[in-house]
């Protein structure tokens, strides 16, 4: 009876109220993992290298984010430009990979981005889909398509692929499964 109250109370801590069925501690490890700096460059195409190269070879459906030249960044939702700002970070070397990547949020007055996941990339500018939260509306999250000028940033840290992100779920899923039996 003991070993099962402390895995039912295991098992609330590990999955939030909105979760998006991802698991707590693993939800910024399965969306960004093993993350690699790109820098931005004039053409408009990235090359994949590490890790972003192991089972998928397209940009798209990766969750990423920013570094910026200034301050603050623009970014346009829904034909409105917001200005955000992030907490700083030091740029890393042309494709250097980090093991488990921190995200780092967009914030402003009247709204929070906590991701960003890539759509297209075209020459001038990323298109995405952005998780907002709106501080002046409820407390759930929406999901709108942002864009962003590729001239306002350095670089960006690109994730892993859908495919790995699969991969990670399931096996943080069957590990926390493990756990809470072993307890």
């Amino acid at each position: 009876m003991k070993n099962t109250i402390i895995g039912f109370l295991l098992l609330l801590l590990l999955i939030p109220s909105i979760s998006y069925a991802q698991f707590w501690p693993f939800t910024p490890m399965d969306r960004f993992g093993n993350t690699v700096y790109y820098q931005m460059d004039g053409d408009g195409k990235i090359e994949l290298k590490g890790s972003n190269k192991l089972l998928g070879k397209n940009l798209e459906n990766r969750y990423f984010d920013v570094l910026s030249h200034q301050d603050d960044i623009q970014v346009k939702i829904n034909d409105t430009s917001l200005n955000f700002t992030q907490k700083k970070r030091r740029e890393p070397k042309n494709h250097k990979e980090i093991l488990f990547y921190s995200r780092r949020k967009l914030k402003n007055d009247l709204a929070t981005i906590k991701y960003l996941k890539l759509l297209e990339l075209k020459e001038n500018v990323l298109i995405a889909e952005a998780t907002i939260k709106y501080k002046t509306k409820s407390k759930k999250r929406t999901k709108e398509l942002v864009e962003i000028d590729r001239n306002q940033l350095k670089g960006i840290f690109l994730g892993p692929g859908k495919n790995l992100r699969t991969i990670t779920s399931v096996v943080a899923f069957g590990g926390t499964i493990i756990l809470i039996l072993l307890i």
